[in-house]
């Protein structure tokens, strides 16, 4: 379709104005998209180091449960000081077991139980209906069932190191390019998943991956990682303000993808118009 010149070059003027409005508007979405993730961030980073919730006196230590548990905190000198009732720890020291996962091929028939791959883990999210099946003989699916609290890591590729809680599933096994840890179930689980999510623990693994000409994390380096213990009661006052402070952040991340998403129908709308003729 085309118009005379002179009404081309005003459709292009009046184009160039709107796209600019909108690439102001879409650049402040992007700012605020990184402010978010900048504070999603700091919380965690607040977490782990004692500074978001309050510390209670009469809780019971961490290092006095550790102990109770026939385990010991680790000591070293070079690691940050902690909050009174803290203690540094081993994710050896800390973990029931630290499991490979099982090799097979997966596939779309019902041969067996659910297969869950790295693959599989999008966004922090697993769909189980779409997650295939794999044989495996009676005598292993014990070894390598899922249950709700396990914690399951990326051990290859580009999402080495990122990890997932198990919160509910299906009959399921976990493939072998994925490493699960479980936690007895005196620790809150979920304290540890928030753990695995902040810069404290980002920074190990970078140590590592750039340490390495493959990337990569296996079982021995996942278990000397070191983690900031809190008493029981105070990782469970720190999820709970973790979840209630991330919870307002996702709202606002919703609410700004909708906009981005808003704006690119925008900038469609603006040349479907141009070119009717209508703008």
């Amino acid at each position: 379709p085309l118009p005379p010149l002179p009404e081309q070059e005003r459709i292009v003027a009046k184009i160039e104005a709107l796209f600019s409005q909108l690439d102001a508007g879409v650049a402040a979405l992007r700012r605020i998209q990184a402010a978010l993730k900048r504070y999603k961030a700091s919380v965690l980073k607040a977490a782990c180091e004692g500074r978001l919730v309050a510390q209670d006196p009469a809780d019971e230590p961490a290092e006095a449960l550790l102990r109770r548990l026939g385990k010991a905190p680790l000591v070293d000198d070079d690691l940050p000081a902690l909050p009174e009732g803290w203690c540094w720890v081993t994710v050896n020291n800390l973990a029931e077991s630290i499991q490979y996962g099982y090799t097979e091929s997966a596939s779309d028939e019902a041969i067996g139980p659910k297969f869950l791959r790295i693959t599989d883990i999008q966004n922090g999210r697993v769909n189980w209906e779409t997650v295939p099946y794999c044989k495996i003989d009676e005598m292993d699916i014990d070894k390598y069932l899922l249950r709700p609290g396990d914690i399951v890591f990326a051990r290859t590729g580009a999402t080495t190191g990122k990890s997932f809680l198990i919160r509910e599933c299906q009959k399921a096994v976990f493939a072998s390019y994925l490493i699960r840890l479980r936690l007895p179930k005196d620790f809150d689980v979920n304290y540890f998943a928030l753990f695995l999510d902040s810069p404290m623990y980002w920074s190990q693994i970078m140590t590592v991956r750039k340490g390495s000409a493959q990337p990569g994390v296996n079982a021995t380096i996942l278990s000397t990682l070191t983690v900031p213990l809190p008493p029981l009661l105070e990782q469970q006052r720190i999820v709970a303000e973790v979840e209630r402070r991330l919870s307002i952040a996702a709202e606002v991340e919703a609410v700004v993808a909708a906009l981005l998403a808003r704006s690119a129908r925008l900038r469609q709308a603006i040349l479907k118009q141009a070119f009717r003729g209508q703008l």
